[in-house]
């Protein structure tokens, strides 16, 4: 799971179906990333300079 440091109310959380985010603090989730695969994700980071969320998937690869 990772907050973005800009946007504290913004979490992603990495499931064994992809990233689910929430944009209320935790209080609703929805699906994220559009072309993700529905992959279980091993890692997420915020690349904080580009604005965007990497993720990465268990065989599918990396995913920004």
């Amino acid at each position: 799971m990772v907050v973005d440091p800009d946007r504290l109310d913004d979490w992603y959380v990495g499931a064994d179906v992809g990233v689910w985010r929430s944009t209320d603090g935790g209080a609703s989730w929805v699906p994220f990333g559009t072309g993700l695969a529905n992959a279980l994700i091993t890692d997420l980071e915020i690349q904080r300079s580009a604005r965007k969320l990497v993720a990465g998937t268990f065989g599918r690869g990396v995913w920004e």
